[in-house]
């Protein structure tokens, strides 16, 4: 968070405005003090110690119109900070005041200062609308950010950061998933080798066993015609059988 500067002196002007967020660009209700030399912003008019600080020597205060007709916004551009600021007020006329006494302060503090490298910026209409910053500009201006929008930005960071992690190790787990792959293709060349081997040897036990049923269907053949052996037919004995000549 933004510090002051410890002075007890009065402020020029002090009063409620709303400031949009830097990270979340939401707008948060801020009490808001204006010195000769910075603008302060608190959480509570009683907070010791203000949640941000602008030097005003190097910045340049405009009036930006917004999406309604009636609707203005207090545009604070602060290159030290790389940061532009923007406060609203629910009465036009209310940022009409803050505008002109930001002027004038930050024309007395240039004068006081000298500061040749940051010239007053005159009066201009902008669009309200502002990219939202890159992530080296949010690194930047992380040190003058207000303790909440910290939290915001540090929490938006890690996120980030759990994002490469997972996709790194989505990158690890698809390198885990091509190498079972490639180990499944080589199980399935071998098992198709295997089965080729196995048909051949089906297909010639097929052919054996044909064989082997043919024969027996002769042996039958032979059995039932009275042949008990191969190499010629039963002997007949008994009485009837003729004698066989010498």
């Amino acid at each position: 968070s933004g510090s002051g500067s410890g002075s007890s002196a009065e402020p020029l002007k002090a009063g409620w405005l709303e400031k949009k967020g830097a990270v979340v660009q939401n707008w948060k209700r801020r009490y808001v003090k204006l010195y000769t030399d910075r603008l302060e912003y608190f959480k509570l008019p009683a907070d010791p110690a203000p949640a941000g600080t602008v030097p005003l020597s190097t910045c340049s205060a405009d009036m930006v119109p917004g999406k309604q007709e009636s609707e203005f916004f207090l545009e604070l551009t602060c290159r030290a900070h790389s940061r532009i600021y923007i406060l609203k007020a629910t009465d036009p006329g209310l940022i009409r005041e803050w505008l002109v006494a930001l002027q004038q302060a930050v024309r007395n503090c240039k004068k006081k200062e000298s500061d040749a490298d940051a010239p007053y910026t005159p009066l201009r209409e902008v669009n309200i609308e502002q990219p939202p910053p890159t992530a080296q500009e949010q690194m930047q201006v992380l040190m003058y950010l207000e303790d909440d929008e910290k939290a915001e930005m540090e929490e938006k960071l890690r996120i980030i950061q759990e994002r490469d992690e997972g996709l790194r190790e989505l990158e690890q787990d698809m390198i885990s998933l091509n190498e079972i792959q490639k180990e499944l293709a080589r199980h399935v060349h071998e098992q198709g080798a295997a089965l080729d081997t196995l048909e051949a040897n089906v297909t010639s036990t097929a052919h054996i066993v044909s064989e082997g049923v043919e024969e027996l269907k002769m042996a039958d053949k032979y059995l039932a015609k009275g042949w008990f052996r191969f190499g010629g037919p039963a002997k007949v004995s008994g009485p009837s059988a003729p004698a066989e000549k010498k």
